[in-house]
């Protein structure tokens, strides 16, 4: 079976197993929160933010075929699923399973490293790109991925870029073929109460309070602060 659909069977069972019990699935166990734990068996949310907290320094439309390029280099080499990916003006967010041959500290290293080497090249410029090392978020339940998954596409959104996602130009959902994405959306509309996932991610309300998964995603395991909203 290709390695896509392996990984897509994978997490749409993960979606799948909360759906029947109810409950999210078995968590893996409690770790020490500057510790993160590398596993292929659930997904990731990286981000990171460029140095100093400035925008990156050349034209986003060339940062996102930059950024392109190497995700798609990676997925190969290192056998990743990307699930989505939102490319800010000065941070990025991504979704990704690793395969059981390489750890995402590995895969990470390969990338931010890739990414920083062209963008200097292009720009003629030897700054640091990246204001310090990734941070990786381990998500081990369902219903934290598609909160997750909702909040980094509303990224846009929140920062007053745009008032609906498909609007955005710089990210998977609209752009999907730029990148070797291994999609989710017939499992994940399953879950929203929507016909359509854009309409879902463009409604603001959470099932998890949207403070509580900011915060949650600077742990190394993902762990909101449940407080429903609606």
């Amino acid at each position: 079976m290709p390695e896509k659909r392996k990984g897509a069977d994978r997490l749409l069972g993960l979606i799948a197993a909360f759906q029947m019990n109810g409950m999210g699935f078995a968590p893996l166990p409690s770790m020490p929160r500057k510790k993160l734990t590398y596993t292929s068996q659930f997904p990731y949310h990286v981000m990171a933010r460029s140095n100093n907290r400035e925008w990156f320094y050349i034209r986003q439309s060339d940062l996102w075929d930059i950024f392109c390029g190497h995700l798609n280099s990676i997925a190969l080499q290192y056998k990743i699923m990307l699930h989505g990916f939102v490319l800010m003006n000065n941070h990025y967010h991504m979704l990704v399973t690793t395969h059981d041959s390489f750890n995402l500290g590995e895969v990470m290293c390969r990338f931010q490293t890739s990414v920083s080497r062209t963008v200097n090249k292009y720009s003629g410029r030897t700054n640091h790109v990246f204001g310090g090392g990734y941070k990786g978020c381990l998500i081990d339940n369902a219903t934290y991925f598609l909160n997750v998954y909702k909040y980094i596409f509303r990224n846009p959104i929140d920062a007053g870029i745009t008032s609906r996602v498909e609007d955005y130009a710089y990210s998977s959902l609209v752009r999907a073929s730029d990148l070797p994405l291994v999609t989710l959306t017939e499992a994940i509309a399953e879950q929203v109460p929507y016909k359509n996932i854009i309409d879902w991610i463009n409604d603001d309300r959470f099932d998890l309070n949207k403070e509580g998964i900011k915060k949650g995603l600077h742990k190394t395991k993902f762990k909101p602060v449940i407080s429903r909203s609606y």
